[in-house]
C-alpha cells in the first residue's frame, strides 16, 4: 500500500500542477486574443526572447496546446480515481473499468490528433512557424492507450470471476 500511496501523491502533484500550467497558457491566449501583438511583444520583451510577428496560426497552435493539456488533466484525473478505488481495497468496481476504457481512448486521442494537426498545418505556406512531428512519443501514447483498454477488459474479466467466486460457496 505504501507504493500506491506514493503513486498517488506523484499523480496528484503532476496533476496540480498540468491545471495551473494549463491555467497559464488559457491566459496566455485570452490575452493575445485581446491584446494582440502588444501583450506578446511585452511578455516575451521581459523575458528576453527574441521572436518574430506572432500570427494566427501560433494562435491556433496555443489554443490546441490548451485543449491537449486539459485532456491529459483529465486523463490524470481519471487516473486519481482509479487510484482512490485502490486505495478503497475495490480494484474492480465499475468505476475502475471505465476510468480505465476512458483513460485509454483519451491517451490515444492525444497520440493521434497532434500529429493530424501539425501535418495540416504544415500543408499551409502561410505559416510562419515551422513543425515537426515525433513519431516516437505519439506512438508511446497511442500503445499506452491501447494498454489502459486492455487493462480495462482484464479488470471487467476479474471483475465478473470475482462475482461468480462470491455467488459460489
Amino acid at each position: 500500500m505504501k507504493k500506491l500511496n506514493i503513486l498517488k501523491r506523484l499523480i496528484d502533484v503532476f496533476w496540480i500542477m498540468l491545471c495551473i500550467l494549463s491555467f497559464a497558457l488559457f491566459l496566455f491566449t485570452i490575452a493575445y486574443l485581446v491584446f494582440g501583438d502588444s501583450i506578446v511583444g511585452f511578455l516575451i520583451e521581459r523575458a528576453e526572447l527574441q521572436i518574430g510577428n506572432v500570427s494566427i496560426v501560433k494562435v491556433i497552435t496555443l489554443s490546441f496546446f490548451f485543449l491537449i493539456s486539459l485532456t491529459i488533466a483529465h486523463v490524470l484525473y481519471l487516473f486519481k480515481k482509479a487510484l482512490e478505488a485502490f486505495q478503497k481495497q475495490n480494484p474492480f468496481s465499475n468505476i475502475v473499468v471505465a476510468n480505465f476504457n476512458k483513460i485509454g481512448k483519451l491517451l490515444i486521442v492525444v497520440g493521434i490528433v497532434p500529429g493530424l494537426f501539425f501535418f495540416v498545418l504544415s500543408l499551409f505556406p502561410i505559416s510562419d512557424v515551422e513543425f515537426f512531428v515525433e513519431f516516437g512519443s505519439n506512438l508511446i501514447t497511442i500503445c499506452m492507450g491501447l494498454f489502459f483498454i486492455v487493462l480495462s477488459e482484464v479488470f471487467k474479466v476479474a471483475k465478473m470471476v470475482k462475482e461468480e467466486n462470491e455467488l459460489t460457496i
